[in-house]
């Protein structure tokens, strides 16, 4: 008994110091030259962060909050899981003026919001702090949002913006998931550690690990199969030869991360069309459609793309469309584009998902095709998509929402399955301060990309879509109002 005792001091001192479419049911709407929007109805839904793997996680009626399928497994491989992630963890100096201690910590949102350990910053002096980017990059704390000794840890501001960032899993962590660490131990940069949970513990608060936690690594990342963080590292018994670590649950910051992630303006997109039954939300890994099962073509589809995301080892050789067997939906196939002089056009871009073999395969469903017209798709609107991977590198990530305008249907349908041909195409780009939109015609005389574009209040108006909308609404009426070509650059 008293062994146990001793067991549970140590625990406690040792430590290791790291609105896509909600409709704005406008009245009226300017008309567009040939455009006429024709809106299937369909109920409010919300778009959630990339996360699933070549299978769909979900599929939603978007009128109705039920799950119908959930298929496949959703991990990725720990080479992804590092690539992906690794730099969004940075290490951490503090300094009293006399002394020094080293930690680690995470971005939670691209808007530099970050997590650590508060006994990382035990003793130190403000101002005496270093934020070590992976590149080297060197920033200060701008501002603490909530610390919490109790419960060990820190929510803070570092000032820097369009950062790669871990997203926060929903799902609650179980005792044998395989999980993965990365932190700085004795000062060894991003080190990838790789484990088991042994247990949960103190009320669901403490999570034991098999990985290793050293000195440095507290206030890393807890990771799960999908690459998303379940936990904040904290500690490790160093006398211990049963490989006792352990993490703070990510549970335990939730209830402050959601105002402050919309302060600082890292949103979720929230569009929205009127109701209908034929539209579900199906989630891939790196990007989420909304499908017409009417149409047989994708509503929009929608995804975050980092700078670290642009380029890649993978890509689309050997690769074609097929139909997506798992969600159980009408789709096109093979058959209704053969001959037919339309093009297979990706919404979401395979060149965009380079990054993971498993993504790029996903984007090779019919789920996420349209039928575009050959100059159109090997032009104009390539040259655009090139645009978007370009500003991802020169801005730090851009968020990206595109696909039909179906309008007044003037070129009928596709093959026995009648797949809808849109009238046109639009993309709406957000980065950072600033927004832009698209619309291209599905032919091949649109004019150059600078008279394609447009503010996205214009986008609204063409599409009834309410772009960004879960955005504080005179922020959102500012950057949608304009759009600045000298941001963007050369069209």
């Amino acid at each position: 008994m008293r062994n146990l005792f001793y067991l549970f001091i140590l625990l406690l001192l040792v430590g290791c110091t790291r609105r896509a479419p909600i409709s704005k049911n406008r009245n009226s709407r300017s008309e567009n030259e040939n455009i006429t929007i024709v809106k299937p109805e369909n109920g409010t839904f919300s778009p959630s962060e990339n996360n699933t793997n070549r299978k769909p996680k979900t599929i939603d009626v978007v009128d109705t909050p039920k799950k119908i399928l959930n298929a496949g497994n959703n991990s990725l491989s720990p080479e992804e899981i590092f690539e992906r992630n690794t730099s969004a963890v940075f290490k951490i100096h503090t300094s009293n003026g006399f002394t020094g201690g080293q930690g680690s910590g995470f971005f939670i949102s691209s808007e530099g919001v970050a997590v650590s350990n508060y006994h990382v910053f035990k003793g130190a002096t403000i101002g005496y702090e270093e934020i070590i980017l992976s590149n080297g990059l060197r920033y200060k704390i701008k501002e603490v949002y909530y610390k919490s000794k109790e419960e060990d840890f820190i929510i803070f501001k570092v000032d820097i913006s369009g950062v790669n960032y871990i997203k926060i899993s929903n799902e609650s962590p179980r005792i044998g998931e395989k999980i993965y660490t990365i932190g700085s131990p004795q000062g060894y940069d991003n080190t990838f550690s790789s484990g088991e949970i042994s247990q949960i513990r103190n009320n669901g608060k403490l999570i034991q690990i098999s990985a290793p936690i050293d000195h440095g690594s507290s206030g890393g990342v807890l990771l799960n199969s999908k690459g998303e963080a379940i936990g904040i590292t904290s500690s490790g018994v160093d006398t211990s030869i049963a490989n006792l670590n352990f993490a703070i649950n990510i549970d335990l910051i939730k209830p402050y991360i959601s105002e402050i992630i919309s302060e600082n303006r890292n949103i979720s997109k929230s569009l929205s069309t009127s109701e209908s039954s034929n539209l579900y939300k199906i989630e891939y890994m790196g990007y989420e459609v909304l499908y017409n099962a009417e149409y047989r073509i994708p509503q929009w589809v929608e995804y975050k793309l980092t700078v670290s995301e642009v380029d890649g080892p993978y890509s689309r050789k050997g690769k074609d469309f097929r139909v997506d067997s798992n969600v159980n939906l009408p789709q096109a196939d093979d058959y209704d584009y053969k001959k037919s002089g339309w093009s297979r056009g990706h919404m979401a871009p395979a060149a965009d998902f380079k990054w993971s073999d498993e993504a790029m395969w996903d984007t090779f469903y019919y789920t996420n095709c349209c039928p575009q017209n050959q100059s159109l798709n090997a032009g104009q609107w390539e040259t655009l998509e090139e645009k978007v991977r370009g500003w991802a590198k020169r801005f730090g990530y851009v968020d990206v929402v595109t696909g039909p305008i179906v309008g007044k249907n003037v070129y009928g349908t596709l093959g026995k399955n009648k797949v809808v041909i849109p009238d046109a195409f639009f993309k709406a780009i957000l980065s950072h301060d600033e927004a832009i939109g698209f619309v291209m015609y599905n032919h091949n005389e649109n004019e150059n990309l600078q008279k394609c574009a447009m503010s996205v209040d214009e986008l609204e108006e063409i599409t009834g879509y309410d772009f960004f909308s879960e955005m504080d609404d005179e922020y959102e009426n500012r950057i949608e109002s304009s759009y600045k070509l000298k941001y963007w650059g050369p069209l």
